[in-house]
């Protein structure tokens, strides 16, 4: 462990983003010589990142720093958590990248991450966007997300979309600050146990997976895949491109603004932003969009819950 000044490390570390899980179940490891007790989810990813087998296909991105709020935040300081929330505008913009785990454990999870990639760099070089129609053709379509399968277990006759079900199911995925993260990051890297995709791979498919929604069945996809793809239980990430690029453009917008602007498109973006995602303690519901959206208010966990939706209301 090294204490340096973020100007200093620009570009030579990564954030890490992941779900704490249940922070009562602890592991210990080892920092500096000394004995730490974190989440297991935590532990499980330390454990998988030194250990990893994916560290021979992609050496270049093993041998970097981490920033990690469990091990960089003191979280029984109240001043120090405050003040770091404050400065997420600044560690996740000045990361080499923002490592999202998902976890570990499941080989379907773990298969739908690496179909997601598959299927993304497909869409890329195939599908031409000012064309919907091409969403449509079985060019467009990898035989592994249309051909059905009865022995895969699951929702689909089919592992891949078993696989991303699976992994859309995660509990990562409804966690508030990966609004900002995604948001405020260089580059978004996502790793399921030896899995690895990028922010671009997930985007490529969801423009994919919008190209056809509400469109009439393909005769190469049979009825009963179709109308399981039609009703998802994942259907609500869907949206989450279009919500990254709101929260994008008020990145943009609000950085000479001490407050939110007062615009539709501010405010339709925060009641969505609280309405699709969950947190353990409620002021970081507001805390988890002050990178990215100038709420006028200031982390500060010494406030009550009520004392800070108060302070945002009558700001």
């Amino acid at each position: 462990m090294l204490v340096v000044s973020l100007d200093a490390i620009e570009d030579q570390y990564f954030a890490l983003s992941y779900a704490w899980g249940d922070a009562k179940a602890r592991k210990p490891i080892t920092i500096n010589g000394h004995e730490r007790m974190v989440t297991v989810n935590l532990e499980a990813f330390l454990h998988e990142w030194r250990n990893g087998a994916v560290r021979e296909d992609r050496p270049e991105i093993y041998d970097t720093y981490f920033w990690i709020d469990a091990i960089c935040i003191n979280q029984e300081d109240k001043s120090e958590r405050a003040s770091q929330v404050n400065l997420m505008s600044k560690i996740y913009p000045s990361a080499r990248a923002a490592m999202c785990w998902l976890g570990q454990g499941s080989r379907s999870c773990e298969y739908g991450l690496e179909a997601i990639v598959r299927l993304g760099d497909h869409v890329q070089s195939f599908l031409d966007e000012d064309n919907p129609t091409d969403y449509l053709t079985k060019e467009a379509w990898p035989e592994e997300f249309y051909l059905e399968d009865d022995s895969a277990a699951g929702t689909y006759q089919n592992v891949a979309w078993n696989g991303m079900q699976n992994l859309f199911a995660v509990e990562y995925w409804v966690r508030a600050w990966i609004q900002q993260e995604f948001a405020l990051a260089k580059t978004v890297i996502f790793k399921y146990g030896r899995a690895v995709a990028l922010l671009s791979h997930m985007r490529y498919v969801w423009k994919w997976w919008k190209g056809f929604e509400h469109q009439v069945r393909p005769e190469f996809i049979s009825h009963s895949l179709w109308r399981k793809l039609a009703k998802t239980p994942f259907r609500h990430l869907l949206g989450m491109e279009d919500h990254l690029q709101r929260l994008e453009f008020l990145k943009l917008t609000s950085r000479d603004h001490t407050v939110m602007e007062t615009t539709d498109l501010a405010f339709f973006t925060l009641y969505t932003a609280l309405r699709v995602v969950q947190a353990t303690d409620p002021r970081d519901m507001l805390y988890s969009l002050l990178g990215v959206m100038k709420l006028g208010i200031q982390a500060n966990y010494e406030l009550t819950v009520e004392d800070v939706y108060y302070q945002f209301a009558t700001t």
